[in-house]
């Protein structure tokens, strides 16, 4: 929940002041890693009919980086 917070900040923040790129991903990618560290991780990923798993950290990052993209999807797709 207080992830979703922030990154709801960040993006308000970002229509108020046009927020430079770099700062507005930096944002995301320390409230991904926030997030990530709080317990929310993807660890493991159903792929080709297998299931391929991945080491703490590891999945500290795949999580982080997939909350970074899906947000950045939702912001191409939305304009």
């Amino acid at each position: 929940l207080a992830g979703g917070i922030m990154i709801s900040l960040l993006g308000m923040a970002d229509d108020l002041w046009d927020l430079d790129w770099m700062l507005k991903l930096a944002g995301q990618l320390l409230i991904s890693v926030f997030v990530a560290w709080g317990g929310l991780q993807i660890i493991s990923l159903p792929l080709g009919g297998s299931l391929i798993t991945a080491s703490p950290s590891l999945s500290m990052a795949i999580t982080a980086f997939l909350i970074v993209a899906s947000i950045n999807e939702v912001n191409f797709v939305d304009g």
